[in-house]
C-alpha cells in the first residue's frame, strides 16, 4: 500500500445522500478476478447512459465523466457514503479509478473500515464546511 502523508488534487462534488455499495460498483460488475479495471465498473448505473459498462457510452451529465472533474481524486459526498452490503470491491473499485480520498459528514460503518484497510482516505466534515468546498470547487475545479 503507498504511504499517505499529503495529497493534492481535484475534488469532485458528488453530493448525494446513502451513496450505497451497490451504486458505487455494482453486483453484476464484480466478476474480474483481479482488481484491476475494476474503476470502469465504478458508478456504473450513473456513469453510463444504459446503466452497464459500454465503451463510448458515458453520460456527459454524470460528475466524474465531466471534462473539469475527469481526474478527480477527492469525492466530496453527502452523508451515509458506503452505506450498505458489506462490498469491499466498492473501495478497490474507487481506489482503481484514482479516487485517494472521500470528504463526507459520514460514512457506512464497514465501508470506512475498509477505505481505512485499504489506503483509501476517509474524512468526516460537517455538511456547513462540505458546502464551502463544493462552491469552491464548482467556481474553479482545476485549483483545488
Amino acid at each position: 500500500m503507498q504511504k499517505f502523508v499529503t495529497h493534492r488534487g481535484i475534488a469532485a462534488p458528488l453530493l448525494r445522500v446513502n451513496i450505497d455499495t451497490d451504486a458505487i460498483i455494482p453486483s453484476r460488475e464484480m466478476k474480474r478476478v483481479s482488481r484491476e479495471g475494476l474503476g470502469d465498473s465504478l458508478f456504473a448505473g450513473w456513469r453510463y447512459r444504459q446503466g452497464t459498462v459500454k465503451p463510448g457510452d458515458l453520460d456527459p451529465e454524470f460528475v466524474l465523466n465531466q471534462p473539469a472533474y475527469a481526474n478527480a481524486s477527492i469525492l466530496l459526498t453527502g452523508q451515509n457514503m458506503g452505506c450498505g452490503s458489506s462490498r469491499e470491491f466498492a473501495v478497490w473499485a474507487l481506489k482503481d479509478f484514482g479516487i485517494r480520498a472521500i470528504i463526507s459528514p459520514s460514512f457506512g460503518a464497514i465501508f470506512y473500515t475498509n477505505c481505512i484497510r485499504n489506503g483509501l482516505l476517509p474524512i468526516i466534515l460537517d455538511e456547513k464546511q462540505i458546502s464551502e468546498i463544493t462552491a469552491e470547487v464548482t467556481l474553479n475545479p482545476q485549483s483545488n
